[in-house]
């Protein structure tokens, strides 16, 4: 019987070694995608600091999420903090898809070549469709999920 309980708790979202990498991760991300601009990427237009600063908003929540969640960790605060992490995701790929800071006609040699006859515009807009949508399917599992759990513990 402890055993299968043990197997309940070791397959639980809500683990601490979960948030860590998300948080590190976080870090790791914002410090490079506050760089790309002094990189001077070619494909980067004049719209990218302003979804920057969504960017940046974006990945402050999320880590902020994480850390509180490294600190306490209850089952319903974990699938509340997904739902809220869910809008945010759904936001920033809204912001990329009608923003799209990105304009790949400006690279040369044989990736600006090749991408002249790729529609990578097309894709990266279908991709950032599918983000939107992952996300609204997400946040509404994990309100259900957030449902149960408070249910369960009431």
């Amino acid at each position: 019987m402890s055993t299968e309980l043990e197997k309940q708790k070791k397959d639980l979202p809500n683990k601490r070694s979960n948030y860590i990498a998300n948080l590190v991760f976080d870090i790791i991300f914002l410090i490079v995608v506050n760089l790309l601009p002094g990189w001077n990427v070619s494909f980067l237009t004049d719209q990218f600091p302003a979804v920057l600063r969504i960017i940046n908003v974006c990945i402050g929540i999320q880590a902020s999420a994480n850390l509180m969640l490294i600190m306490y960790k209850p089952l319903p605060l974990h699938h509340i903090t997904q739902v809220v992490l869910s809008g945010v995701g759904f936001y920033l790929a809204y912001t990329l898809f009608t923003v799209f800071p990105f304009d790949f006609t400006s690279l040369g040699g044989p990736v600006g070549k090749a991408l002249q006859f790729f529609p990578f515009r097309i894709v990266l807009k279908v991709l950032f469709g599918i983000g939107m949508a992952a996300n609204g399917i997400k946040g509404i599992i994990s309100l259900i999920k957030f449902a149960v759990s408070v249910n369960r513990d009431s």
